[in-house]
């Protein structure tokens, strides 16, 4: 596992890393001294690549200073202004009038479509679906 030579600290499992990455923000180390020196699986000399980039990740915001309360809260504050806007633009959105277009119902003889389903059902020997206009129970009539 990887030593930390200016710490003198060797872990010996990856678990043992991940929790010393996760608290050493809490640790008060200084990032530009921390390094990866070797890795080792057994006797076996691993590629450092992997646990350097874990450790990169780690201190990247180690110093990094933290947003005042003034900040927070104009950060805050543009949030909602946003979202007040896009709610403001979502009400007119609904509030707006739209009109529907107008469809013609079909009406369609109630005389012709019975008189076409009992023709149908005398050439086929089943009735017909209940669906069909008549235009398809033509259709399927003269098939």
């Amino acid at each position: 596992m990887p030593k930390f030579e200016t710490i003198n600290t060797t872990l010996q499992d990856g678990v043992q890393f991940e929790k010393f990455l996760k608290y050493l923000p809490y640790q008060n180390f200084i990032k530009d001294e921390l390094e990866v020196v070797k890795v080792f699986d057994g006797e076996k000399e691993l590629d450092k690549a992997d646990w350097v980039n874990a450790l990169k990740d780690a201190i990247k915001d180690i110093g990094k200073e933290e947003p005042t309360l003034a900040d927070k809260y104009e950060l805050e504050k543009k949030r909602n202004d946003e979202l007040q806007e896009r709610l403001l633009r979502l009400e007119t959105l609904l509030n707006e009038p739209k009109e529907l277009p107008k469809r013609e119902p079909k009406i369609e003889a109630a005389d012709d479509i019975e008189s076409l389903r009992a023709e149908y059902k005398e050439k086929v020997g089943k009735k017909a679906y209940f669906g069909w206009d008549a235009e398809t129970l033509k259709q399927k009539i003269n098939e």
